[in-house]
């Protein structure tokens, strides 16, 4: 069952290597020997991609799975040694250690934010104890969920305004005859002149694109600032 365990969990081309060891303690041992060499070369790279991580526009949630995933198996490979008698000192020691490797990992934090986050980083920096990066996150979090917010709030703001002005003809251009007040459905170039217009000298205008279309039986007239129904 553990040979059967291990082959699974590695790839194809180690497993020929270890395909007809009969113990799942020797298979173990061959695996060790042949990749606890490559330990420092791993660190290395986990150190370099650490260094690299930054937030470069993406969301915080995303931003801190990175780092966290690093850190995580940074942690997995320190291996330290085992301590069968714990003095006062040495849980002192031990917790001094902590309370640096969580510095550390709150600076690397704070590094890697973007630049919109400055004032935010100042203010936890000037926090006595240093929070955890954990506090550090949710505060930044919070932060980045409401500027979310107002940017929302803005761009509804802005789409109903530009809607209201659109509607009024404001800003309703038509692309064909460049007149306001109508659009490409309704210009008369289009869909043709109505009967009493001037331009409508025959039965059925010819519209711009040369294809001959039958006026509409009703046309929406502006007169005296009142809209008229005109058959």
């Amino acid at each position: 069952m553990a040979i059967s365990w291990i082959h699974n969990n590695i790839s194809d081309s180690i497993k020929k290597s270890i395909l007809f060891v009969n113990s799942a303690a020797d298979v173990w041992k061959l695996l060790e020997q042949r990749f606890q060499l490559t330990n420092g070369s791993r660190k290395y790279k986990l150190s370099k991609d650490l260094f690299n991580v930054k937030q470069n526009g993406s969301t915080l949630v995303e931003y801190y799975t990175s780092l966290s995933s690093i850190w995580e198996e940074i942690d997995v490979m320190t291996v330290l040694p085992v301590i069968s008698f714990v003095s006062d000192e040495i849980r002192s020691f031990f917790k001094a250690i902590d309370v640096q490797k969580e510095e550390s990992r709150l600076f690397q934090f704070l590094n890697g934010l973007d630049d919109c986050y400055a004032a935010q980083r100042s203010q936890i920096l000037m926090f006595h104890p240093l929070p955890t990066v954990e506090m550090a996150c949710s505060v930044i979090q919070q932060e980045e969920s409401q500027r979310t917010a107002l940017n929302n709030v803005g761009y509804e703001v802005t789409a109903m305004y530009n809607k209201i002005h659109t509607n009024s003809g404001t800003f309703n251009v038509c692309p064909e005859c460049g007149r306001k007040g109508h659009g490409h459905d309704d210009c008369w170039r289009l869909i043709g002149y109505p009967k009493w217009h001037n331009k409508n000298k025959r039965t059925g205008s010819v519209s711009h694109n040369g294809n001959s279309s039958r006026p509409p039986e009703k046309w929406n007239l502006i007169k005296g600032g009142r809209m008229v129904n005109v058959a």
